[in-house]
């Protein structure tokens, strides 16, 4: 009796443990809100295209966000920089028809590496990888960014004095985009596609699906009235737009973690 006990307690034990590793990794993906909670100062940073920056003085998505996670107990724990720049890309590119793709999203997150000190950076630039001028293709678009998402990797390591540091990285998919936009964005859906598939990879990359939900908005409605109420110009939704769709489904994915 006395051997079967120790063997029924190991035996209880092993799961246990299991469980508690599976959390300790479950909690390392996107785990902003944890380290709040665990008295960490957070240092948000944002690269991607004009959904992200709205301008200056403008508040957005990210900005919101970042004052959300302050009422949430966390008062002065959360400081944010916005690093976005309209018309942007992932990577430059060689364009025939005069188009300049901005500060690009490499060079946008060289400036937050060097400058920004993060501990968690938020991405996107699907949407503008997809137009058709800037010819980037599907596949370079999911070069560029698994990239950033390895550049990201190996500066945390080097932090700390070599100790590391953990930096959470959140990649996201936008709105649909209608009439010209769209036009020359024709494969968008695969952009986006592409953009889930190396999220997915990376197990330690937050991946947010905004697409999926403006799609379903847009369908609710044979005349689309709300999509366009949000969206009054094509593909730049405004403050309502962010709050309703963008705003709602990154926190729901962020209390998750």
């Amino acid at each position: 009796m006395k051997t079967n006990f120790k063997f029924r307690s190991f035996q209880f034990q092993k799961p246990i443990l299991l469980i508690g590793i599976l959390l300790i990794s479950l909690s390392s993906i996107g785990a902003i809100i944890p380290r709040l909670k665990h008295g960490e100062n957070l240092k948000l940073a944002a690269i991607g295209t004009s959904l992200t920056d709205k301008g200056s003085g403008n508040k957005g998505w990210f900005e919101h966000t970042g004052e959300w996670l302050n009422t949430l107990q966390y008062k002065g724990k959360v400081t944010w920089s916005n690093h976005a720049v309209g018309g942007s890309a992932s990577k430059t590119v060689n364009s025939d028809k005069g188009y300049h793709p901005g500060r690009y999203g490499l060079l946008q997150l060289s400036d937050v590496l060097a400058n920004e000190n993060p501990d968690a950076i938020f991405i996107e630039f699907a949407i503008n990888d997809a137009f058709l001028p800037y010819n980037i293709s599907q596949q370079a678009s999911e070069e560029n960014l698994q990239m950033m998402i390895d550049q990201i990797h190996e500066w945390a390591k080097k932090q700390n004095q070599g100790q590391g540091k953990k930096v959470d990285i959140i990649v996201q998919t936008m709105n649909n985009c209608i009439k010209d936009h769209a036009n020359k964005r024709p494969n968008l859906e695969q952009y986006y596609e592409g953009y889930k598939k190396v999220a997915k990879r990376n197990r330690d990359v937050l991946f947010v699906d905004n697409y999926a939900n403006w799609m379903k908005l847009y369908n609710s409605q044979p005349d689309h009235a709300i999509w366009h109420r949000y969206v009054p110009d094509g593909i730049h939704p405004n403050a309502n737009g962010d709050r309703e769709i963008l705003i709602r489904q990154l926190q729901k994915k962020l209390k998750k973690q």
